[in-house]
């Protein structure tokens, strides 16, 4: 059975109908809870966004980190969202702490290469 309502273009919709007779789309009965839904998506989307977007420093990072805790206490970010943001905040810290170990050994290598080369060893 398909739904009983009409698309914005004044089609039907052909989305499979539940007991009501609508589709999780029309449903009047969840419209709070679908409301609720999109809420919670578009705030999802706006974090996802951020993550794209930014560059963390160590302080920006526990800024993200603290905002995600005070969503996840407020309800408005599942627990499931919050744990993948950490855990990308966990990979760039890391690739951070790599990427300045790498230069470390980098600059470390040169050191040693011009010390042999002004003692005259290779």
């Amino acid at each position: 059975m398909r739904c009983h309502a009409k698309t914005k273009t004044g089609q039907p919709c052909r989305a499979p109908a539940g007991a009501s007779g609508y589709c999780v789309s029309h449903n009047p009965d969840i419209a709070e809870e679908r409301a609720k839904w999109r809420r919670r998506g578009g705030k999802a989307s706006a974090w996802a966004r951020l993550l794209r977007s930014a560059e963390f420093s160590d302080k920006t990072a526990r800024a993200l980190a603290a905002g995600v805790a005070r969503s996840v206490h407020a309800g408005t970010m599942g627990v499931d969202v919050a744990n993948t943001i950490v855990r990308l905040l966990s990979v760039d810290d890391k690739l951070r702490r790599t990427g300045a170990m790498e230069r470390d050994i980098a600059e470390l290598k040169d050191y040693v290469r011009a010390a042999r080369e002004r003692k005259g060893t290779p």
